[in-house]
């Protein structure tokens, strides 16, 4: 398994407030730190639940449009965010 993996378990167990804080601690290790956010993001919502909706909503003002659209549809055809 990769050391990404076993990176990404040990942030978002280690975490004490939830899915934001181990995303946040995953992206402040630096190095690949996208993929790191990602994995531990996956495993983050499993474990705590849900991405808040003031975390979507500001994704929602980041991310351009086209890409807003992919992920919507994304999500429509394999489960919510």
């Amino acid at each position: 398994m990769s050391e990404h993996v076993y990176k990404s378990v040990e942030l978002t167990g280690s975490s004490k407030k939830g899915i934001e804080d181990a995303v946040r601690n995953a992206i402040s290790l630096g190095g690949d730190s996208d993929t790191l956010a990602c994995i531990t993001g996956a495993i983050g919502e499993a474990c705590y639940g849900p991405v808040a909706p003031h975390i979507i909503d500001n994704v929602k003002t980041i991310l351009p449009r086209d890409l807003w659209v992919i992920t919507e549809k994304f999500c429509r055809q394999y489960g919510p965010m």
